[in-house]
């Protein structure tokens, strides 16, 4: 059976069947069991019904299935939310521009916004151009580190796991191996005084922190969104900054969290 042939029954059982209300509550109390309870979505609690809230419950169960709506959409909508009009969003590890491209919308509103985007991996990179065409960001295509040198990185099946060979995990191929130019981030002439950083380096967070040490004693850095990061050092190293830790998808404090914490200074936050 072709494509067409199942649009054509899928419209068939929507008209006779499913865009009957009274068939449809039938259908679904039938095979769902009838329940208040909670569900997330975007990183929020919504306390929902399994039946007159179906749409809700469904668009949880898939969420929680997929890394990019369970956990980085959220972090978007929370980077997003702490971002002001003069902010310089540098975007580290950005792989094809996700965080990029649905951030770099608040352009249209806040015209003096910076952003930056940095991508080690030089295939990923072409993409990432591509993503960020149309939009008023710059583009560097190299590793970021503690210092300018040389690295091996390793890849993976997915290019989300492309990282340096020192930090590997189970999920990059040791055999697989590109060597990448590094700087450190604060080689760079960035614009802005109120930076937010999304990390996303598969390991390297801890040599990427270091790399910017300039904007840290400078107190430029407003926000660190870390994906996740494994060094212990990481933590104690913000806090010495003034970050304060939270839930990266929840914004409750996460002063223990290792996967999705967004660091604030706390300069920024309100007494």
């Amino acid at each position: 059976m072709n494509i067409y042939s199942n649009k054509i029954i899928s419209k068939i059982i929507w008209k006779l069947f499913i865009n009957k209300p009274k068939f449809r509550l039938w259908l679904t109390k039938l095979l769902i069991r009838d329940k208040n309870a909670y569900i997330e979505i975007a990183g929020s609690k919504i306390y929902a019904n399994t039946i007159t809230e179906i749409g809700y419950v469904r668009a949880a169960k898939n969420a929680n299935s997929n890394i990019v709506f369970r956990d980085e959409i959220a972090s978007i909508i929370n980077i997003a939310l702490i971002i002001s009009p003069q902010d310089t969003f540098i975007d580290i590890g950005a792989n094809v521009g996700l965080y990029s491209s649905i951030i770099s919308r608040l352009q249209y509103v806040y015209p003096n916004i910076k952003f930056y985007a940095f991508e080690a991996n030089p295939e990923t990179g072409e993409k990432l151009k591509r993503t960020l065409l149309d939009k008023n960001a710059n583009i560097e295509i190299l590793g970021l580190s503690d210092s300018e040198k040389v690295i091996p990185f390793a890849k993976g099946a997915v290019s989300g796991v492309f990282g340096a060979l020192i930090n590997a995990s189970h999920n990059q191929n040791s055999n697989w191996i590109v060597n990448i130019s590094t700087r450190r981030l604060d080689s760079f002439a960035l614009d802005g005084h109120s930076m937010i950083l999304k990390i996303d380096v598969e390991g390297h967070e801890w040599e990427v922190l270091q790399g910017a040490s300039k904007f840290f004693d400078e107190t430029r850095i407003k926000a660190i969104y870390l994906d996740g990061y494994d060094d212990e050092r990481v933590p104690s190293f913000l806090s010495d900054y003034g970050f304060v830790a939270f839930d990266g998808r929840s914004m409750s404090n996460a002063p223990t969290q290792y996967h999705s914490v967004l660091y604030i200074n706390e300069k920024w936050l309100a007494k």
